[in-house]
Formats: structure tokens, sequence, C-alpha cells
């Protein structure tokens, strides 16, 4: 987890080197983005997910860009009485699509693919579509970034059933 941070750190570094002004039309072009958000999902079959997600976004157009994701899943569990928590790890990709934009804001579609890293004792593939907002970066500036989606989580541990449902999500963009 050190060697993961202090990555996201040098690409938060690079991330000056490589914005730069478009000549067309005045707009901050960032090639690469970061992003750090927690996911609450809504319980269902006595669990409930919560995640801590990175997402190293890498623009080809102002519109789209294509990520790669680390998750750290905790999932609360009802049983016997007690709650259980499982924790894991994903690892996984998506495409996001900028669909709507104004002066300030920008929200954006995304489809991403998850899948567990190691051998936890929750093994899944993620199935994610969300939509997120957020607002117009200027450079080196810190914006907040929320989201509603859907999630199919598969299961691949005996005894634990798919989870399926909706989520929110807040945390920062840099």
């Amino acid at each position: 987890m050190k060697k993961l941070m202090i990555m996201m750190l040098l690409v938060l570094a690079t991330n000056d080197v490589l914005a730069q002004k478009s000549e067309k039309n005045n707009a901050v072009f960032s090639g690469i983005n970061f992003e750090m958000k927690t996911i609450y999902g809504l319980k269902q079959h006595n669990m409930q997910p919560m995640n801590l997600d990175m997402q190293l976004s890498f623009s080809y157009s102002d519109r789209l860009s294509l990520q790669v994701i680390a998750e750290r899943n905790l999932t609360l569990f009802d049983m016997d009485g007690g709650k259980q928590c499982i924790e894991g790890n994903l690892l996984g990709g998506g495409l996001a699509y900028v669909w709507m934009k104004d002066s300030h804001y920008r929200y954006d579609v995304r489809l991403q693919i998850l899948n567990s890293l190691g051998s936890p004792k929750l093994k899944q593939t993620v199935y994610d579509f969300g939509v997120n907002l957020y607002s117009k970066r200027e450079e080196r500036s810190i914006s907040p970034v929320m989201g509603l989606g859907f999630r199919y989580q598969k299961s691949h541990t005996a005894g634990i059933r798919d989870w399926c449902g909706f989520y929110a999500s807040v945390g920062v963009r840099f």
C-alpha cells in the first residue's frame, strides 16, 4: 500500500508537466487525473459494500478517458446475530465519457469492470455503471466529485450471494 501511495504522488507531480492550454478554446486539457472516493452501497442479502476507490484517468480527448482503478473492498455481513467484515482488493479498468458540460460542471458516464486481486476471502468480479458530477478543473485545483450508480458484484466465494444494487460515492479529483 505504501508503494502504491508513492506511485500516486509521483503521478500527481507529473500532472503539472502534462497540463497544457488548448489553443482552440482556451480550455485546460489535462492528460492525467487522479480521483479518490468512497463508495457506499445499499444493503441487500444481509450484506452492505463499502469501498475506497482510487482512479487514474488518461484523457484522450476533451470527452473520453481510459481509467485504471484500484479499490479496497469492505463488505459488512449480518451473520448469526452479529456483524462480520470481509476485506479484499479489487483491480480493474473502465471508460468515462463526458456527456454534458457547462462553464462550471462536468457530468460523465462511466463503465467499469474490476476483479479480485490476490486471494481474498471474498472473491468477486464487479460490473459498474455510474454517473459522476465534478467541477471544471483549473490548473492545480482540487475538485469534489459525487456519483450515483448501479453495481453488480458477482461472488466467486461459496456461501456468499451476488450483490446487485445502487450506490452513492463522494470524493476528490486532482
